[in-house]
């Protein structure tokens, strides 16, 4: 699954409003990010989609919850298996990604994903 998918599948189900939204809400960066790697037809950088897998996984905990989460009070079950089928997409790229990565980034960065989950707050600041 491609970003663009993830993109249009966010989009069709209310939860972005627009590439805009989606470049700065859900992938941590400028408002023109989205934009400028596809016009580019460059990938999205691995820390791009490490927050978007944990907005994703935020957004699927929260459903599972049953709080309201933007226009829905209940989330369906196709919204559910989407945010599962994404943040797995997600899990084994940023995998492949790291895997030679010095330092042990993928590890470090699974690390970051269990402690952004323990979080009550699913706010992530990147720098």
């Amino acid at each position: 699954m491609e970003i663009i998918e993830i993109y249009n599948a966010l989009r069709r189900r209310n939860l972005v409003a627009d590439q805009y939204d989606f470049s700065e809400n859900w992938l941590g960066r400028c408002r023109s990010y989205f934009s400028a790697i596809q016009s580019l037809k460059r990938p999205p950088s691995v820390k791009v989609l490490m927050v978007l897998k944990l907005h994703l996984e935020s957004t699927r905990n929260t459903f599972k919850e049953g709080t309201a989460f933007g226009i829905y009070s209940k989330p369906n079950k196709q919204t559910l298996t989407f945010l599962d089928a994404s943040i797995s997409t997600l899990k084994h790229e940023l995998q492949r990604n790291c895997i030679d990565a010095p330092n042990n980034t993928a590890i470090n960065l699974e690390r970051a994903s269990n402690a952004f989950e323990d979080t009550a707050s699913p706010i992530l600041i990147v720098r």
